[in-house]
């Protein structure tokens, strides 16, 4: 039978990756915002585009099984 932490490793896998995508998402919307206009309709998107990467980094960490559970 398989341990729980054997059960939960996928998902783990997806998760972590996910988190690290987003984070680089996050952080282009960093990058491209200091370059632009503040106020201005880019501005105003990348913002957008910034907050809902956020939200699902967040959102992950929340709810991403841990690695280390107990078998």
């Amino acid at each position: 039978m398989q341990s729980r932490r054997e059960h939960h490793e996928p998902t783990c896998v997806v998760a972590h990756n996910l988190r690290t995508i987003l984070t680089a998402l996050v952080g282009q919307c960093d990058l491209l915002e200091s370059m632009t206009v503040p106020g201005t309709e880019i501005a105003k998107k990348l913002a957008v585009i910034r907050r809902m990467a956020q939200f699902a980094v967040n959102e992950v960490k929340e709810h991403q099984p841990k690695a280390d559970a107990a078998t």
